[in-house]
């Protein structure tokens, strides 16, 4: 019982720093940080004949954070990155981060996580099992601290006659968020 009340509270404190977040239009509410939180942009490298490398360059506010890809907590959105329902696409290597993440003793769920406070690449090593044109769907997500908003990043690479290219992309406020 005290872990459900604990668990509550800390529920209603996250979600009460959010609140802030957000000003009335008309009947919905819509998100609107205070500021550019970061910005990303992603790059697709050749490695070699068959394999490639995607790079996700993440540039962080001054006082924004996000959690690591290899986080072990389950509290917070980590960064993930997938290619959902895309079975032409074999990931070759895990994210790589590049600084890797400092983990820190988190005082909201007490316990040890993997913050990512400075401007941070993730790369991730894959290939197709197809010559054919195609055109792979990706998603990046994760959650932007203090603000506490979690953002997708859409975006496809395309094969067309042979050659590998990123498609286009945008980054929009996940639909999860709620308040």
């Amino acid at each position: 019982m005290r872990y459900l009340v604990v668990n509550f509270v800390l529920l209603i404190i996250i979600q009460a720093s959010c609140f802030g977040q957000v000003k009335q239009e008309g009947l919905f509410n819509i998100p609107t940080p205070k500021k550019q939180d970061f910005t990303i942009a992603l790059a697709l490298e050749q490695i070699n004949g068959t394999e490639y490398l995607l790079i996700a360059d993440l540039k962080l506010a001054e006082d924004a954070y996000i959690i690591s890809h290899y986080s072990k907590d389950s509290f917070y959105l980590n960064f993930t990155l997938q290619y959902p329902g895309q079975e032409s696409l074999i990931s070759t290597s895990e994210i790589e981060e590049f600084p890797a993440a400092i983990e820190e003793f988190d005082p909201i769920i007490e316990r040890e996580v993997k913050f990512i406070k400075t401007d941070t690449k993730f790369s991730q090593k894959f290939k197709l099992k197809t010559q054919d044109d195609i055109t792979i769907n990706g998603l990046i997500e994760f959650l932007v601290e203090p603000s506490c908003i979690p953002y997708d990043v859409l975006f496809s690479i395309k094969q067309e006659q042979g050659k590998m290219h990123l498609g286009d992309f945008y980054t929009k406020i996940s639909k999860e968020y709620k308040l």
